[in-house]
């Protein structure tokens, strides 16, 4: 009988799956049982056509495999597979292995690594994969002495179809080969936590503006310095860019504006200087920016409200003065605003409550004055409110209709008056460092809270209802609680000190 798999490819993939502990695998139906490994209704489990979906049906287009237990390595000969066009092999934490060298020398478009411990050098070879499209080597977990290592080989430059490179969490050796910006048809380059060999900073490269047709451009976590070259303007089909995570010291490229296409843009932990550009509100299609953890300066620029489309808005962590511009409460697609840890002034904007899809908003840790507008007690879907570390007065409105809350700092102001109602839901609740009268409502610590902070307020009157089950944390110190029930004594996380009660001493 003739099989349309050559007896030179199915001994290639014996050696696979011995190579690859396949008697362990979790499904490794009809491995070496039958003859063909692409018979009809009998295919080997993870053989595919080209397309990774459709089981093999004349010859082995694909190897597919996911969670399947492999272990071992990779065989060290692929001569065998002379139709291989795609192997994607993902989360086989068990599989240790290096890149063989033969494995470029196939008709590969496509080799996909992730989750794996790969180990050894990108092999020389890479360049005989002249038709290689997307080369991912991603979520490597590294470790025990094993990464990959070394420098990108100067045959990468052969790549000329290559259209995604995906490498992170390795330990290439800190150098941009130059013959990677002469690809001019990639349109994927992540290169995230790719140098962790790196002791020292090393320069953003430049020739990146050379690649065109990108369209993400992820270079995260790899110690760069210098500036954010102006030229990544020129890349007018980027629609991601995220540089957070290294030692960048420049100013804020106000030529970033002019890429139109952009949607998610991250500089977070760097040491960027200087302003905002108003510039930026030219991104229309913006739906993330991140500039958080850097050192700006100067104030908010209030043209960013003309970015109808973005939904996550960051610029904690930084240097910023000058109040909140009323004009951001027309980002009505806005999910979450992190202004904190600034030295933002003035009084929270009222405005903002007109943005009904706001989930996140952090104004803690800046110098904010004035009361919480009475807005802020509206029915709408606000999931975590954070006004700590400020100068609020006043007393705090009722937050009962609030339905969505579930984290309420507060601590750090000089608020009065009773401590306002509650919605069901909240589980964590800082009222700490305030100027709060009276008693503490039941709903406090009976209902869904779990981590309680009311110390150094003027609280009286009693603890004595059952707490919730679920408490984890109870900090009530420095108030005038005069009697708590034995469950307070027994928590774990309790702070009662400097009230006028006492527990029994545990035993």
């Amino acid at each position: 009988q003739v099989y349309a798999v050559s007896s030179e490819e199915r001994a290639a993939l014996v050696d696979f799956y011995f190579s690859t502990g396949g008697a362990e695998w979790r499904r490794n139906d009809h491995w070496l049982d039958v003859t063909d490994p692409c018979e009809s209704g009998r295919e080997w489990f993870g053989l595919y056509e080209e397309d990774g979906l459709t089981p093999c049906q004349d010859v082995v287009d694909a190897i597919v495999f996911s969670d399947n237990n492999l272990n071992g390595s990779l065989p060290s000969v692929f001569d065998g597979f002379t139709n291989l066009k795609k192997v994607s092999i993902s989360q086989e934490k068990g599989l240790v292995t290096t890149l063989p060298d033969s494995i470029f020398t196939l008709s590969l478009k496509e080799l996909l690594l992730t989750s794996v411990r790969l180990d050894g050098t990108i092999p020389t070879t890479l360049g005989n994969s002249k038709g290689l499209q997307v080369l991912q080597l991603y979520d490597l977990a590294f470790g025990d002495g094993l990464s990959l290592r070394g420098l990108f080989p100067d045959s990468v430059g052969e790549l000329q179809d290559l259209h995604t490179l995906a490498i992170d969490q390795t330990m290439l050796d800190p150098v941009f080969n130059p013959n990677l910006w002469g690809l001019q048809s990639l349109k994927t380059l992540i290169l995230n936590n790719a140098f962790a060999s790196a002791r020292t900073p090393f320069v953003f490269p430049a020739g990146v503006c050379n690649l065109t047709a990108l369209s993400t451009l992820a270079l995260s976590l790899n110690l760069l310095e210098g500036t954010i070259p102006s030229c990544l303007a020129s890349l007018q089909d980027l629609e991601l860019l995220s540089l957070q995570i290294n030692s960048l010291t420049s100013t804020l490229p106000a030529e970033l504006g002019l890429l139109s296409k952009l949607n998610y843009l991250s500089l977070y932990a760097n040491s960027l200087e200087g302003t905002l550009p108003p510039e930026w509100a030219a991104m229309t299609n913006l739906v993330e920016l991140s500039v958080g953890g850097n050192k700006l300066t100067g104030t908010l620029p209030p043209e960013l409200s003309k970015l109808p489309n973005l939904r996550q808005m960051g610029f904690a962590s930084n240097e910023m003065l000058g109040s909140i511009p009323c004009q951001y409460g027309l980002l009505t697609s806005l999910a979450l605003l992190y202004l904190d840890h600034n030295s933002l002034s003035g009084t929270i904007p009222e405005e903002l409550c007109s943005i009904r899809r706001l989930s996140d908003l952090t104004l803690d840790s800046n110098q904010l004055e004035g009361s919480i507008p009475a807005c802020f007690g509206q029915q709408w879907d606000i999931n975590h409110l954070d006004f700590a570390k400020n100068s609020l007065t006043g007393q705090v409105i009722d937050m009962s209709a609030v339905s969505t809350l579930f984290s309420f700092s507060l601590h750090s102001n000089s608020l009065h008056g009773t401590l306002p109602s509650l919605p069901a839901n909240v589980v964590l609740l800082d009222m700490s460092s305030n100027r709060f009268t009276g008693t503490v409502p039941p709903s406090y610590y009976g209902g869904t809270v779990f981590s309680l902070d009311l110390s150094d307020n003027s609280l009286t009157g009693t603890i004595t209802s059952g707490i919730n089950p679920e408490m984890s944390t109870m900090k009530l110190q420095g108030n005038q609680i005069t009697n708590v029930t034995e469950e307070v004594c027994d928590l774990f996380l309790a702070d009662l000190r400097d009230n006028p009660l006492w527990c029994p001493p545990l035993p």
